[in-house]
């Protein structure tokens, strides 16, 4: 329906189509593009094609320029809606032109080949031009290549051999290097002479003081070599280790003379350590001096290494200028080589009846094929966000439990009383068939030695549990048992209802003590079947429930009754129907087909687990009837009813 409807409501789109031959009018040309299969230079006459130097050409028809006299960018609009398509195995070119108008696709289409042939029998100034301007381009740069190229040869003369990739490598750097070395050490040695010029001018001090003229040596100093003055040390210490191991007095003349020659010697070395500190700080200063011109020299050195450096990336600039532009003369020339093409049109462009847009044998199959997507995917999707239980396999696969049986859907206008007594009110119906069914399967499937109290309870309320116990408790109690229903919700009780008792005493009033169990028990009118109601709603069900007294309780009415009926609130928000399960011998969780969830029902069957509860099995609550299951509630109608289910649970657990 969808492609139907924009089939009639689409606006149609008609496509004129020109065709045309291209090929070199200079046959002794270049002809691989054309014989080896690709067609590159077609392609590249495609693009040429849909230039703007080529549509600007279009433009100036006065036929053009009327249909796109309202478009802001003209050329933009005819390559928005024109196409160029190349032939696979032939040298054909098809121009196509799509517009809502069949006229005007045709005109625009007509108009650009024609454009296309303008242009090449143009005359070609352009590469006359271009290669001028590539000419004078090359020279200039010839003439800055050699400029360039002789300033760095300047700067090599001026500063010696310069690396441009390392500035500071240059020889005034590596001498600033050596003579910066070269003053540290002589600083230190400066140090040392100074120290040791301290010394020797104190000692002349007390020369002085003495007497002894300190100047007699200083003539003696100017004739003295470096070998006298290097053993001066040594002459120092055999005569003062001789004048130490004489046998003269201090008065003799030989220990005085002695120890004026020690005096001598020592005052000659003090006088060389004052002339080396001497020298030793002038040798510092003259070479402060030639770091000083020297880092003056390399600091020049580097600005010339950096300017060599600028000079040669500006060198290698126009090297690749150069390149590049005799790289594009020799593209131009070439192109002027292979000279002018020869365009033979083969089919001018005509207005079309049929519109090529939308097209039916497209827009149907497609529109069909998507609309089945779209439903599948949707029902896909409902499908996975609905996690609600259809069918018996379902449930069965999901919980892992048995399956009991299933209760047919009930009439929507009975009430409560009658909804849950129509296995008595009703006993051939297909609801009291199937509750029988279910209390054989519960007879054969419940263990020997603990099936006595049974708690029947759902994931979630409103899943029929209420009913399903009352008409269940009924069935029981028609097959000659002693039953008793006890209602456990003390939430929202329901079975007082169902069989119109008075709940004024009941299990709140048992567990409260304000009344004995006889008190509380009622008869419900149905042989064999009491009930225990639930009594005054009490204000702390849980804890009620959760006390020893609950516990013996069941006991109690498990030795007075053949079966006990525990009917409890849903699994699900509350803890109440888990305190009652753990309490009991086994329990059945009823499920409501088309309701219960998938997630619901597993957490429910997981928490009655966590207790330790004894889970019999499932029972499908409000189930739609199949056609071939009716035979299963019909074909025993007229008989009585212990027959069939005598019957029925021998064909079942046989």
């Amino acid at each position: 329906m969808f492609g139907i409807t924009y089939l009639f409501m689409a606006t149609p789109v008609y496509t004129s189509t020109a065709r045309m031959s291209v090929t070199p009018a200079n046959r002794t040309a270049d002809m691989q593009s054309f014989n080896d299969g690709t067609n590159s230079y077609l392609y590249t006459q495609s693009e040429l094609i849909m230039s703007p130097s080529v549509l600007a050409l279009a433009l100036r028809d006065p036929a053009v320029a009327r249909i796109v006299a309202d478009e802001p960018d003209a050329v933009q609009y005819l390559q928005r809606f024109m196409s160029v398509d190349v032939g696979k195995r032939d040298t054909v070119l098809t121009v196509s032109f799509s517009s809502t108008d069949r006229d005007e696709a045709a005109t625009m289409a007509n108009a650009i080949v024609a454009a296309y042939q303008k242009y090449q029998i143009m005359p070609r100034q352009s590469d006359s031009a271009e290669l001028s301007r590539l000419d004078e381009e090359n020279a200039a740069l010839e003439k800055h290549i050699t400029d360039t190229t002789s300033r760095m040869q300047e700067l090599e003369r001026e500063n010696g051999a310069l690396d441009p990739a390392n500035p500071h490598n240059t020889l005034a750097d590596h001498t600033l290097s050596d003579l910066t070395h070269e003053l540290m050490l002589a600083q230190l040695d400066e140090l040392k002479a100074k120290q040791a010029s301290v010394s020797a001018t104190n000692y002349i001090e007390k020369l002085k003081k003495k007497g002894m003229d300190t100047d007699a040596v200083d003539g003696e100093m100017l004739d003295m070599s470096p070998e006298a003055e290097a053993r001066l040390p040594s002459d120092i210490v055999i005569l003062r280790q001789a004048l130490q191991q004489t046998h003269y007095l201090p008065s003799h003349p030989t220990y005085r003379a002695m120890e004026q020659r020690l005096q001598h010697l020592e005052l000659t070395q003090a006088r060389v350590l004052q002339n080396r500190a001497e020298v030793a700080g002038q040798r510092m200063r003259d070479l402060a001096a030639a770091v000083s011109t020297a880092r003056e020299e390399a600091s020049k050195a580097n600005a010339a290494s950096f300017k060599y450096a600028r000079l040669q990336t500006d060198l290698n600039n126009d090297q690749k200028r150069k390149e590049a532009i005799a790289t594009r003369t020799a593209q131009v020339n070439e192109t002027r080589a292979l000279g002018m093409l020869d365009i033979e049109m083969l089919e001018p462009a005509r207005s079309e009846l049929r519109p090529s847009h939308p097209s039916r044998k497209t827009t149907l199959p497609l529109s069909l094929a998507l609309g089945m997507l779209i439903g599948g995917g949707l029902g896909f999707l409902r499908d996975r966000r609905d996690d609600r239980f259809r069918t018996v396999d379902e449930i069965r696969n999901a919980m892992g439990v048995p399956l009991l049986g299933t209760i047919p859907q009930l009439p929507h206008a009975l009430a409560a009383p009658q909804a849950g007594r129509q296995s008595q009110i009703a006993p051939g119906s297909a609801i009291a068939e199937a509750c029988r069914t279910i209390r054989t399967a519960i007879q054969f499937g419940a263990p020997k030695d603990r099936c006595r109290t049974m708690l029947v309870t759902s994931p979630s309320s409103a899943d029929g549990k209420s009913t399903l116990a009352s008409n269940l408790a009924i069935t029981m109690a028609q097959a000659g048992k002693h039953v008793l229903v006890v209602d456990a919700d003390l939430r929202l009780p329901t079975q007082h209802t169902i069989f119109n008792v008075c709940s004024d005493n009941g299990l709140s009033t048992v567990l409260q003590g304000t009344s004995t169990l006889d008190q509380a028990i009622q008869p419900t009118g149905i042989e064999g079947l009491d009930l225990l109601p639930c009594g005054p709603l009490p204000a702390s069900p849980t804890e009620m429930l959760n006390s020893s007294t609950f516990a013996d309780l069941l006991e109690t009415l498990a030795d007075r009754y053949d079966q006990v009926v525990i009917d409890s609130p849903p699994v699900m928000g509350i803890a109440d129907a888990r305190i009652i399960a753990a309490a009991a011998d086994m329990t059945v969780l009823v499920l409501r087909a088309d309701k219960s969830t998938r997630r619901a029902s597993e957490l429910a069957r997981d928490g009655l687990g966590s207790v330790g509860a004894q889970l019999l099995g499932v029972i499908v609550n409000d189930m739609n009837a199949m056609p071939g299951d009716a035979y299963s509630y019909h074909a025993y109608r007229r008989q009585p009813v212990e027959a069939p289910l005598v019957q029925a649970a021998g064909t079942r657990f046989r």
